[in-house]
């Protein structure tokens, strides 16, 4: 099969609307070389050009990347591998000048340790991951400040299996807790968020259908109960997503249309209007183009 050359994204709105041949609109453009992306142009849902991304690639691995915004050079990041294809550094050279460095350091096959050094010898931000007999048990971020962002702590099974996560974040004054509850076959099966005073704000509960695929999720919070279901086709695309509150009534809808690759063709989306959104109804079509064999 032919390797993809070009995607291509269109906006319809359909609001107010009852015919599927309105005016589109491109809002996204991605171009690539022997399958792997080259260029990548954002736009807003009016059109306009809101970022365009160059990416350089060398033993199909990104090594360059040029951010420009209204056609100038905001950003411009070079990046290092080893040779298994790792990255060990990536330098970002800024518009408003200075740069910084991330560096990646490894034990073995496994990512130990990441830092930010700015152009003056400074560290800043750090990631850090801790392993017992090879499997991940804990990850903690720290702020250019020294102050940690979060951390999160996984357990297992006798047979390795995750079990859990639980993470702690620092965002606010007093420290919140995630809860992720994984069940025997690795899937994540329950959600819990509490806030800094340990009270339980939000569960979300996941439920999978008999080819293990998530098909029914109910998260509820302080705003009542939201449950979002999911649909699969027979080669196992998801082609149907539904918001509904508590009361059934539909908040949401993606209805997606895919070819006999697995490729999306058109995603057909409704946002129904409530008090913290507008409503929207709007289609997006997926235009492909292929290199000559």
């Amino acid at each position: 099969m032919s390797a993809l050359k070009k995607l291509t994204i269109v906006r319809h709105n359909l609001l107010g609307n009852s015919s599927n041949d309105t005016p589109g609109v491109v809002i996204s453009e991605v171009n690539y070389s022997n399958g792997i992306e080259t260029e990548r142009l954002n736009y807003s849902s009016e059109g306009e050009l809101e970022d365009h991304v160059i990416i350089e690639v060398e033993n199909g691995l990104p090594v360059k990347e040029t951010l420009k915004i209204e056609d100038e050079i905001s950003e411009f990041v070079e990046r290092v591998f080893d040779d298994k294809g790792r990255i060990v550094s990536e330098t970002n050279t800024y518009q408003e000048g200075g740069s910084d460095i991330t560096t990646y350091i490894y034990e073995g096959e496994k990512l130990i340790h990441k830092v930010t050094t700015d152009s003056d010898g400074e560290e800043g931000e750090k990631e850090i991951w801790e392993y017992s007999d090879n499997i991940l048990i804990k990850e903690t971020k720290v702020d250019l400040f020294g102050e940690t962002v979060y951390e999160r702590e996984y357990e297992y099974d006798e047979e390795g299996h995750i079990e859990s996560m639980t993470e702690i974040s620092y965002h606010n004054e007093l420290p919140e807790k995630t809860v992720l509850i994984y069940d025997k076959e690795g899937r994540l099966n329950i959600e819990k968020r509490y806030d800094g005073m340990g009270k339980l704000v939000s569960r979300t509960i996941i439920e999978f259908d008999e080819n293990g695929r998530p098909n029914h999720y109910e998260e509820e919070n302080v705003r009542g109960k939201k449950i979002t279901l999911l649909g699969y086709d027979d080669s196992g695309n998801n082609i149907l997503q539904e918001e509904r509150d508590q009361n059934d009534e539909l908040l949401s809808s993606i209805k997606r249309e895919f070819d006999n690759e697995g490729r999306q063709l058109q995603a057909e989306v409704v946002i129904q209007p409530s008090l913290y959104q507008p409503g929207h109804h709007y289609k997006l079509i997926y235009l492909y183009e292929f290199e000559l064999s």
